[in-house]
């Protein structure tokens, strides 16, 4: 299994090609707003803003306590 940093260089290229900001990222995980509105204002799917909001895409390996809490 890849390593923590392996992982966290893998999750820093894919953030340079993304079209989506870490503000944006961090509106749609701590907004009270409904994704799907979210997800129309930034131009993505409404899918990949769910996955964002659980954690399952755009995961914060900066933070070492970030994927402890659910």
């Amino acid at each position: 299994f890849p390593s923590h940093d392996i992982r966290a260089k893998i999750a820093a290229a894919k953030r340079a090609k993304s079209k989506l900001s870490d503000e944006a990222v961090m509106e749609i995980r701590y907004s009270d707003e409904a994704v799907s509105s979210l997800s129309a204002k930034h131009g993505i799917s409404e899918a990949y803003g769910h996955m964002i909001r659980r954690g399952d895409s755009r995961k914060d390996y900066a933070n070492p306590f970030a994927g402890l809490i659910g």
